[in-house]
């Protein structure tokens, strides 16, 4: 008999539609690089779509592994700040259903995989605060953190991290690489016992982890830049090695 292959609950986005592509119907939905980068490394994923906290830990039952994927902003209201008129569109019932996703995933010790939004959202949640957007940062150095302004395509990089996490470094043979970037938000205060595991330049923090709660977090999106630079699913691998192996 073969192993069976882990299961990854990969979180869903809802879109209300309003194109005649899908004759107006709204969509629940995954980016399709959800699906590859977790299939490439050997794993299922299995969509979660939205819903109410009481389902969480039948969702939960389920799967070996949570993906908090890319999507809306995060609300200020989870971290104490009025809306900004930078702001982008948010969805409360998806922070409210995330939020009971990751509290019930640690109570279970279920390993997260955290990506863009999903990164700022489990910061939020380990009480940190974010940047509403990229140009409320102070800093010395400018770097553009929605490539999509530049233009250049998702699956290729825009600006350089830097790793400080020995684990990384030696994952990628590198203490530095290159990332691509599609968010507006940052992490401004750090989550309490976070540890940040890569930095950009302008000293934005690009990953952090929590080796406690089995927690790894990525503000860029390996998903997408696999597809032109197959080192980037050493992320996904590496997480099922270290937490479900």
């Amino acid at each position: 008999m073969t192993n069976s292959k882990k299961i990854f609950g990969v979180v869903a986005n809802f879109f209300q539609n309003s194109s005649e592509l899908f004759a107006k119907e709204n969509l629940t939905y995954t980016m399709q690089g959800n699906i590859d980068s977790v299939v490439a490394a050997g794993a299922l994923p299995l969509l979660i779509p939205i819903g109410i906290p009481a389902d969480v830990n039948q969702y939960l039952s389920k799967i070996d592994a949570l993906l908090l994927p890319g999507g809306q902003d995060v609300s200020p209201d989870l971290y104490g700040e009025a809306p900004s008129d930078l702001l982008g569109a948010t969805s409360t019932k998806r922070d409210t259903f995330e939020n009971a996703l990751i509290q019930g995933a640690i109570s279970r010790d279920i390993p997260i995989l955290a990506i863009c939004r999903g990164a700022q959202l489990v910061n939020v949640y380990f009480g940190g605060s974010l940047y509403q957007d990229e140009s409320m940062i102070k800093r010395s150095v400018n770097i553009e953190h929605d490539q999509t302004k530049i233009p250049v395509q998702n699956d290729q990089p825009s600006h350089l991290v830097q790793l400080k996490d020995p684990t990384l470094i030696q994952m990628f043979e590198s203490s530095e690489i290159q990332v691509n970037s599609l968010h507006h938000q940052a992490i401004k205060k750090l989550g309490k016992g976070l540890t940040i595991t890569a930095k950009a330049k302008d000293g934005v923090i690009e990953g952090f982890n929590d080796s406690k709660h089995h927690i790894a977090a990525y503000q860029w999106h390996p998903e997408m830049m696999f597809r032109s630079d197959k080192a980037m699913l050493k992320i996904f691998t590496k997480f099922i090695s270290d937490f479900l192996e």
